[in-house]
């Protein structure tokens, strides 16, 4: 009965650049047709219009597949787009945390925040401000060793202001340093992922 197909799926016709040739007219066809009766790695000959091959079964579908399987590229999924897009953002951001730089404002440290306190007088109760840490790491206003606290006055109070803009300030930077890590850790997952490619 006349092999209406490839065993091994190749479309004999553009595999031999030869159109309109039948699976049963190949001159693979032999070869195609005892290829299942073959372990993985005993090689298979091939004809192919440019020339002879000797490949495995493994190989003859890998073959197969990148002519009929619509094979695709690392530039076709867009990797190579995603990595310069990657490298655009680095950039921006290097460029506006040297701009920012630049600028010399105060932006306060970890593990401190900006409180505020009452002092009750006979008449009334004053309210003020104090940026506190929890280690003793601003230099003294007049003491001899680093202190906890620097007062900050009223809540009009220019350092009182300073203070509040220099800890929202550090919060946004953090928050961007944790992004930028969450960034790190998931270009690790990828890599690793390339890694496994075979």
């Amino acid at each position: 009965m006349p092999q209406s197909k490839c065993p091994l799926g190749f479309n004999c016709a553009t595999l031999l650049s030869q159109p309109g040739l039948l699976p049963e007219s190949c001159p693979n066809a032999l070869n195609c047709r005892s290829a299942d009766a073959q372990s993985a790695a005993e090689p298979i000959q091939f004809t192919t219009a440019q020339d002879q091959l000797t490949l495995t079964i493994g190989q003859a579908a890998e073959l197969m597949l990148r002519m009929r399987g619509n094979p695709q590229s690392i530039e076709g999924l867009g990797m190579l787009d995603a990595i310069a897009q990657l490298h655009s953002l680095l950039e921006q951001i290097q460029t506006r945390l040297t701009t920012f730089a630049q600028q010399q404002v105060y932006i306060a440290p970890e593990r401190c925040e900006v409180h505020q306190y009452n002092v009750k007088r006979p008449k009334a109760t004053y309210w003020y401000n104090k940026l506190a840490s929890t280690e003793a790491i601003f230099e003294p206003a007049w003491e001899s060793h680093p202190v906890k606290v620097i007062h900050l006055s009223r809540d009009g109070d220019a350092r009182n202001r300073v203070a509040r803009a220099g800890i929202e300030r550090r919060n946004q930077i953090l928050k961007a340093r944790t992004l930028l890590n969450n960034a790190k850790n998931l270009l690790e997952s990828a890599a690793h992922l390339l890694d496994e490619l075979s």
